[in-house]
């Protein structure tokens, strides 16, 4: 529900079965307040500053910012728990702004336009967009560093523990900035041994309303208990009245998207959804367009490309590019290229991530084999400019500049076998970078995440999505250099 102080699970002194408001108006209106503070600052820098061509009259810019305000609060941005990523807040600021702009512009004109009218509006909306954009993301760091921290975050309860739910459970521990902070389990019949859960199992569907309230339970996560549909609906409906915030794990919820709409017929919802054409007119232009960038890249990059290829060759004997096979669009296999890293030949030492391999399928043998880098390699690797060779890739069309990372031809073979939709990450091409990368699931990770990171990012594929994933790739680069030895 709302963001409270969070108590151990075992801790039933602070029973408080009335939805906390007050709380949930706290990251609200924090967040509000912050907007308000750098909405009028933006309106005094805009009179106080000299200018040429005057200044907004005062009541106008008073209209100006109410229109700024209504138009957040309709966006969503004052929610006590934040859905969006700083990129899709900062183009959510600018283009609420701008049209509150466009429309103060658009009725003064109506009303009798004034002399440089327009100038003045795109200054007051310049220094607007810029300050909230600051003010709100400094905000929104506050409370994520707050709940990261586990000095506030929402008490919540996962009704069903079985595979959905416990999955829902452990990423949620290793997610505390969300700020839902999970204290236990809810199911009439959980899986055999309660060791085998990520948390505790307070009790059955029956004893929810005691276990609200001996908990304060502030969010409910329904994620398909043992109970039929219609009366789980009916325990939705009265977490509802109590002010319980609730959320629905929807059946077929791996094949929903983002563009998803609510249909009605009758009494009942239908979802209705656009899903993203993966041999469409928009994935070719986005082939056609990276194919583009990465020959320009060549080009900018090509000194630092003879610099690297140069230590490499002075760092022992061997080429200077490594080739492998990997695997593509549709099962296609092609030459990746990469600068060598490593002494020897991996088809005659072993690969030296076998281990993981080993771990990942859940059979035995693949101990770690010794480490063949060399001194020049190690550095590549910790900033991934070994990976940069594969810009030839992206312009024979081998691969793009945004996707799944190609995996080896007999790894890829053997995952596609064993775990969950991998073959669907081969319905686009292999990229230089993507979702799961930026999401620093790269190298030696969870592969069924970065799967499902991969399949998010094709079904919900937009323009707007590869330019995030670009802006991003850089910070995520700086944070697996510095969480290298």
């Amino acid at each position: 529900m709302g963001i409270s102080v969070v108590r151990r699970a075992d801790d039933r002194s602070g029973v408080n079965a009335e939805p906390t408001w007050r709380s949930r108006w706290s990251a609200g209106g924090m967040l509000a307040a912050l907007d308000v503070i750098a909405v009028l600052a933006a309106i005094t820098l805009e009179r106080t500053l000299p200018s040429s061509f005057g200044h907004v009259p005062l009541g106008w810019s008073a209209a100006y910012a109410c229109a700024v305000m209504a138009g957040l609060s309709t966006r969503g941005l004052y929610g006590w728990r934040q859905r969006r990523g700083g990129l899709d807040l900062i183009a959510t600021i600018i283009a609420v702004t701008a049209v509150a702009a466009m429309a103060t512009l658009s009725l003064r004109t109506a009303l009798g336009a004034e002399p440089d009218l327009a100038s003045r509006i795109v200054r007051l909306w310049l220094f607007t967009a810029t300050y909230l954009v600051s003010a709100h993301i400094g905000g929104l760091l506050a409370l994520r560093r707050l709940r990261a921290g586990e000095v506030i975050g929402s008490r919540t309860l996962i009704v069903g523990a079985g595979d959905v739910g416990q999955t829902i459970a452990r990423r949620l521990q290793a997610m505390p900035s969300l700020g839902l902070m999970p204290i236990g389990f809810v199911d009439d019949e959980p899986p055999e041994g309660d060791d085998a859960l990520a948390l505790p199992r307070l009790g059955g569907v029956d004893d929810l309303t005691a276990i609200l309230e001996a908990h304060s339970v502030d969010c409910v996560i329904v994620a398909f208990p043992n109970r039929r549909d219609h009366e789980i609906a009916g325990t939705v409906r009265a977490l509802a009245r109590r002010g319980v915030e609730v959320l629905i794990v929807p059946r077929l919820f791996e094949d929903l998207t983002t563009r998803v709409h609510v249909e009605r017929l009758g009494g009942y919802a239908l979802l209705s959804q656009r899903h993203a054409r993966p041999g469409g007119v928009a994935i070719a232009c986005k082939y056609a367009l990276e194919r583009i960038v990465a020959a320009a890249a060549l080009v900018v990059l090509s000194p630092l490309l003879l610099a690297i290829a140069i230590a490499v060759r002075r760092s022992g004997p061997g080429p200077v590019l490594f080739r492998q096979p990997r695997v593509g669009l549709d099962g296609h296999e092609f030459e990746l290229l990469k600068f060598r890293t490593m002494h020897g030949d991996p088809e005659v030492d072993g690969h030296v991530d076998t281990h993981w391999l080993a771990a990942t399928l859940g059979t035995e043998g693949g101990a770690p084999g010794p480490d063949r880098s060399t001194p020049v390699g190690i550095r590549l690797r910790r900033w991934s400019l070994d990976e940069l060779p594969q810009l030839f890739n992206i312009v024979r069309g081998d691969m793009a500049l945004i996707g799944p990372r190609p995996e080896r031809v007999a790894y890829a073979r053997l995952l596609s076998e064993r775990i969950y939709r991998y073959g669907d990450r081969h319905r686009v091409r292999s990229g230089l970078t993507g979702w799961a990368q930026i999401k620093d699931l790269r190298g030696e990770s969870s592969l069924p995440d970065r799967v499902a990171w991969d399949n998010d990012y094709i079904e919900n594929w937009s323009f707007w999505l590869d330019l995030k994933i670009l802006l991003l790739t850089v910070p995520a680069l700086v944070r697996h250099a510095r969480a290298k030895p």
